[in-house]
């Protein structure tokens, strides 16, 4: 058996995280809210969803029942689609409540060199470097830690500042409550930098977490 944490899906999951937390706003994103209300009816239990460019999907309920991200279905956005684990019975009800657009200042590359005004705040999210320990007798299993930053951009200190007081409350506040990885803490917030050579000056910051206590095994 091999299980070995994909890097894409952890970041993929952060990403869609920072998105769902609203940590920037739909309109600072440029992205719009829907609400699609699908029927289950035979097969399997893909849905497609109306608009295309989603982004990130906040909440799935069949029949009036919440589901869980990762563990009760399986999200893919290049698609536009999600699978629910768990096949439905006929005519149950699925509301799926998403954003979508054609773009987004929350991602998980890094930004170009003179970034556009009209483009900020930004917000990106990634994984860093990694530290992988043997973890049980017989190197049969290994515990991992991932960094992970989040660094926003912007014109002001304020916004900045309030930026990072958003990650902070939102990683803080779900700590437990990821799939890729049981824990994730706080380690450190940079200083605040600027870039004097632009005009209006641009301000940056970054939280860096902990990804922790993710144990892969081959």
């Amino acid at each position: 058996m091999t299980d070995i944490t994909d890097e894409y899906n952890l970041q993929e999951e952060l990403v869609v995280f920072a998105r769902n937390q609203d940590i920037l706003t739909t309109t600072e994103r440029g992205v719009t809210t829907f609400t699609d209300t699908l029927t289950y009816t035979s097969g399997a239990p893909t849905f497609t969803l109306t608009h295309s460019g989603v982004r990130n999907i906040r909440f799935i309920t069949v029949d009036g029942s919440t589901k869980t991200n990762y563990t009760d279905f399986t999200p893919t956005y290049n698609s536009g689609t999600f699978t629910l684990t768990a096949t439905p019975t006929p005519s149950d009800v699925v509301i799926a409540n998403y954003d979508y657009g054609t773009t987004d200042t929350v991602y998980s590359e890094l930004p170009r060199a003179i970034v556009d005004r009209m483009s900020l705040p930004r917000l990106m999210v990634r994984c860093l470097t990694g530290n992988t320990e043997e973890f049980a007798l017989g190197a049969g299993s290994n515990i991992t830690d991932r960094m992970i930053t989040f660094q926003v951009w912007a014109t002001t200190v304020k916004k900045v500042n309030n930026v990072t007081t958003n990650i902070r409350t939102s990683v803080i506040g779900n700590k437990k409550n990821f799939y890729n990885t049981p824990f994730m803490k706080i380690n450190t917030v940079s200083p605040l930098k600027t870039d004097i050579a632009q005009e209006p000056e641009v301000f940056s910051k970054a939280v860096d977490c902990d990804a922790r206590f993710i144990v892969e095994r081959v």
